[in-house]
């Protein structure tokens, strides 16, 4: 999404899918895109949805727990990113919704990498500006991740590009909240309770969205995580795909 040359990078992969007999991935929007975009036949595409994390990065902690180790209030309604910081992602904006939405109890935790020393630069200075904006930059380790999630009421996932968000998934195995674009393989959670449509190039909606968290959050049915760790297991989704390959021989 941010390749220095994305013409280079288009006519690899279109050379690339010319020499597959199969193109595996996550939604079928996803498939009907990159058919579109490198011009090879929709029959070639065989779709597997990205599967829940399980138990990898721990089970949830106690919330209380989890903010005090984050030095944030216990009763704060609280906002989660959480991956690679980089800025096609969109994080800039979330972050202007996040200032100038009147929800002052409202507090932001951002947890990974910057992409950059720039982005480093930008995001410690919105840091100094509002102490309700918590930061954890950098690397972290396995262990690390469950707090993060346990501490977070909704995990915001702003990107205006992307094909498939991990991050979303992780959010969503720990029964956190998910508030992203409504599209590909995100489209799919559209109608559920647990899923709040963030709308990129609409700031006024974005400041909405924040400010009635509290509201939404009270909406949220928590068996539909029970419903998303069942459909979304990788014992049935890659059953389910090692019968597609079979019948494709």
């Amino acid at each position: 999404h941010d390749a220095p040359d994305i013409e280079f990078h288009k006519k690899v992969n279109r050379r690339l899918f010319e020499n597959c007999d199969l193109v595996h991935v996550h939604s079928h929007d996803v498939g009907e895109y990159l058919s579109r975009e490198y011009r090879f036949n929709a029959d070639q595409i065989h779709v597997m949805p990205h599967g829940h994390y399980s138990d990898y990065y721990g089970r949830r902690i106690v919330r209380a727990e989890a903010r005090k180790m984050l030095g944030i209030p216990g009763d704060a309604p609280v906002l989660l990113n959480f991956g690679n910081l980089k800025r096609y992602k969109g994080l800039e904006a979330a972050l202007r919704a996040f200032r100038q939405c009147q929800n002052d109890q409202l507090y932001f935790l951002i947890a990974g990498k910057p992409s950059d020393a720039a982005m480093r630069e930008y995001l410690e200075k919105a840091g100094e500006q509002d102490p309700r904006l918590i930061l954890k930059l950098g690397e972290l380790k396995r262990n690390e991740v469950a707090p993060l999630f346990s501490a977070a009421d909704a995990f915001i996932f702003p990107s205006r590009f992307f094909l498939t968000s991990g991050s979303a998934m992780l959010a969503l195995t720990f029964g956190v909240p998910v508030i992203a674009p409504a599209r590909f393989h995100l489209a799919e959670f559209e109608n559920k309770t647990f899923f709040q449509a963030w709308t990129p190039d609409a700031p006024e909606r974005q400041i909405a969205v924040m400010e009635n968290l509290p509201a939404w959050l009270k909406q949220v049915d928590d068996r539909e995580f029970s419903w998303f760790r069942e459909t979304f297991s990788w014992e049935k989704v890659s059953a389910d795909f090692a019968r597609r390959l079979k019948q494709s021989q």
